[in-house]
């Protein structure tokens, strides 16, 4: 955006960024000339800035469900040793076989409500797929659509060029926007797919039937990893992003093959 803006500043002859209809002359002198080309600075950076802040409230909340389900995961895998804790405060009160029962109680109060946690943390990620999956996939397919016109853009400027950098600078700013969403879309997907995991290399064995069966349960509900995409079709991963990359350059390489011959 600032390269985008700043550009003319750099020309001999005055020039706007791109071409619009004003009801004057911009160029009748240098205050007026500065003053549009402030105006248009401010007007593009707020549009910038609404279009980043949608992109960091999705990526945002896609990474709260990631986080919770991040708790989940910690709450099970110690929650032998928070009953343990638990339970020793009433070790003078309670004999053997009720501390047993007690704890076991305990464990499964907090197991039911990490499932309970754990359907309210899918709901949310269908929630945020219904609400902003068309968005996500236009803006996927526009950011994808410009990263490719920007690779193929590199074959017809010089290099150390002002253009150059421009372009660089374009490309390497609608990449990290795709980035953006993938990386904390694989995050949200690596998290859930390692709940079974987590889960299963605790002592669960050693607990009473209704426990384990607790366990089993949520590990059930874990076995299918959750996944947010884009229109209901592209997974945010951190694949699919490898993916846009190597068919970006691909076409950037059938391209420059094309002009050569």
């Amino acid at each position: 955006m600032v390269t985008w803006c700043t550009r003319p500043l750099f020309y001999d002859a005055r020039s706007l960024p791109t071409a619009l209809w004003l009801p004057y002359d911009p160029f009748k002198n240098g205050y007026i000339y500065y003053f549009t080309l402030s105006f248009i600075f401010i007007s593009v950076s707020n549009a910038c800035f609404g279009n980043s802040s949608t992109d960091c409230i999705i990526a945002g909340l896609i990474c709260q469900a990631a986080s919770q389900i991040k708790l989940i995961k910690a709450t099970l895998r110690d929650i032998i040793k928070h009953a343990d804790e638990y339970v020793s405060k009433f070790g003078d009160k309670l004999t053997r076989d009720e501390l047993y029962k007690f704890k076991n109680q305990y464990i499964y109060d907090d197991i039911c409500k990490c499932v309970k946690r754990y359907n309210l943390i899918k709901d949310f990620v269908n929630d945020i797929e219904n609400t902003f999956s068309i968005a996500l996939f236009w803006q996927f397919g526009a950011s994808v659509f410009v990263i490719c016109l920007g690779f193929v853009q590199f074959l017809f400027v010089e290099l150390w060029t002002f253009d150059f950098f421009t372009i660089v600078s374009f490309v390497i700013t609608m990449s990290w926007e795709v980035f953006l969403y993938c990386y904390y879309g694989s995050l949200l997907s690596n998290e859930s797919d390692t709940l079974i995991t987590d889960i299963y290399i605790t002592n669960w064995l050693d607990l009473d039937l209704k426990c384990q069966k607790a366990y089993l349960i949520i590990m059930e509900n874990g076995k299918k990893p959750i996944v947010i995409r884009a229109g209901k079709i592209i997974d945010l991963s951190l694949d699919t992003f490898a993916t846009i990359i190597r068919r970006s350059y691909s076409v950037l390489a059938i391209i420059s093959k094309l002009i050569d011959n």
